[in-house]
């Protein structure tokens, strides 16, 4: 039983979320309806407001004409009843009057109500000056739009404001002439260059004149014939002809640096058009190396691919890059202008500096092998000399980077033991300290152990050590016969030294020698 009403409940739960989502969809179909229905609504008494109100405006309007009409009606027939002798007299001292048109159209749109607008075009009165009889007006305004009212007021007044229209409409051709002139000479003007030492501010092109031809310089977007007339001159004029003659060499010079000009800017376009496919800057490139340092073969590839790949990383280059076209082209002509003859044979036809290097890596890799036992030799065979620490430690650097570019492996700790080994002989109480230190130490980096090195024996930088005479006296660590330690100080040749003194558990005398003097 308990089982039946579980599942009783469960179906009523059920049909009761159905209906709940039935009479949600319900209410908002509902209410969607309901705002498309005012939208609507609200629509079509906009539309019905505007209609009246463009409706409204139009009779107020058709209203004012007829009254304007009325009015010039009637002070021209007064006008004509005041003086019957000028109206009949015929007007042989005047030249006729066209008519003035004042109009404004109406709607340059269909109607949104036509069948309240019986008008194609209504004109309207624009000038109420209708009290100085200077009226000539053209009303289009009969309700059935098939009829023109024509009322010609003939005075003097009137033939003023003709010619004053005349006038007006003359000067504002001939501005528009001109404006329409100087906009197509300002487009020419901005389209072009200016040309070499000409100035930017100029507003005329000067052009190459010869005597004795007729130059006409026609351009695309001119199109009146005035903006070129100065061009189609007489060269019969004397004046124009002797301008054109003292003129002619200057402005050939002008064309030609303008033609030089417009060439090298093309070819600077050109040049960075080819540097934006390139992923290097090579422009910052410089891989200069000397003649002795120039690419001879195996000997001296390591050194070279390693100088090489220095000046690459300075301008951009990162492991594993894949170079474009250009960047190989350039990187071969690199290497081609710093390679020796013999290494040129190998690579005679390529283009491509990634398959330059390739070709001298994979060449030279069994002549490599030799090479590195020849660098092992020497490494393994160098020993301090008791001399200058800053040279034996800077060979020793030189042939470990070479061992590691050649391709064999040399970790941490076998570079630090063969430093090690490499001091034994000229400096064996610093290497036998060092050895303990080192024990007690679990790592010990080579840079700490050169950098000790030379503070050791930093008093024999720059010194060969060679005996130069009995008199000479150097500042020196020594070993006492006692167990202790002294320092001897002197002077120079000639002078009166001090001996030494010996440190405590070695001889305790003091004794004065006096040098020899030369």
């Amino acid at each position: 039983m308990a089982e039946q009403d579980t599942a009783l409940l469960a179906d009523c739960d059920a049909e009761v979320k159905c209906l709940r989502d039935q009479i949600e969809q319900m209410i908002i179909e509902r209410n969607e309806t309901t705002i498309a229905r005012d939208e609507a609504n609200l629509a079509s008494e906009e539309t019905a407001r505007v209609n009246e109100q463009m409706r409204a405006n139009f009779s107020k309007d058709l209203k004012e004409i007829k009254e304007t009409m009325e009015a010039i009606k009637k002070r021209s027939s007064s006008s004509r009843a005041a003086n019957p002798d000028a109206a009949e007299s015929p007007q042989s001292d005047h030249r006729p009057v066209s008519p003035l048109r004042f109009t404004r159209a109406w709607l340059s749109t269909p109607s949104p109500f036509p069948s309240t607008n019986p008008f194609a075009r209504d004109v309207r009165f624009a000038n109420d000056t209708a009290n100085n009889h200077s009226e000539h007006v053209i009303f289009s305004s009969d309700e059935e739009g098939d009829q023109d009212v024509e009322e010609v007021i003939e005075s003097p007044a009137v033939r003023l404001a003709h010619e004053a229209y005349e006038k007006a409409v003359a000067t504002t051709k001939s501005a528009a002439k001109e404006k329409k002139k100087d906009s197509v000479k300002s487009k020419v003007k901005a389209e072009r260059k200016p040309f070499a030492f000409e100035d930017s501010s100029e507003s005329e092109i000067p052009l190459p004149r010869s005597k004795g031809k007729r130059k006409v310089v026609r351009f695309e977007d001119l199109t009146t014939d005035e903006s070129i007339t100065d061009l189609n001159d007489d060269p019969s004029d004397d004046s124009s002809s002797s301008s054109s003659s003292s003129s002619s060499s200057s402005e050939n010079k002008i064309l030609i640096g303008s033609h030089r000009k417009r060439k090298e800017a093309r070819h600077k376009t050109k040049l960075e058009k080819v540097e934006s496919e390139c992923k290097l800057k090579w422009k910052r490139f410089s891989f200069k190396p000397d003649k002795e340092a120039y690419l001879k073969g195996p000997g001296n590839w390591e050194r070279y691919r390693q100088a090489l790949f220095l000046a690459l990383y300075d301008i951009g280059w990162e492991d594993d890059m894949k170079l474009t076209d250009r960047d190989n082209v350039h990187l071969a002509k690199y290497i081609i202008e710093n390679c020796k003859p013999e290494p040129m044979e190998l690579v005679s036809g390529l283009r491509s500096g990634t398959k330059m290097l390739k070709t001298f890596a994979r060449t030279w890799k069994d002549t490599g092998k030799v090479y590195q036992r020849g660098l092992w030799r020497d490494l393994m065979g160098l020993q301090y000399d008791g001399k200058d620490p800053t040279k034996h430690t800077a060979t020793f650097v030189c042939l470990v980077h070479q061992i590691r570019d050649s391709g064999s492996d040399l970790d941490h700790e076998q570079q630090v033991t063969m430093f090690l080994i490499s001091t034994e002989k000229n400096a064996g109480d610093w290497n036998k300290t060092t050895s303990k230190v080192i024990r007690s130490m679990k790592r010990v980096k080579l840079q700490f152990l050169i950098d000790d090195f030379t503070n050791k024996f930093r008093s024999k930088i720059g010194k060969n050590n060679t005996p130069r005479g009995d008199n000479n006296s150097h500042n020196a660590e020594s070993d006492n016969n006692g167990g202790g330690r002294g320092r001897g100080n002197g002077r120079g040749r000639g002078g009166r030294g001090r001996g030494g003194r010996s440190g405590r558990g070695g001889n305790n005398n003091r004794g004065d020698n006096q040098g020899s003097r030369e």
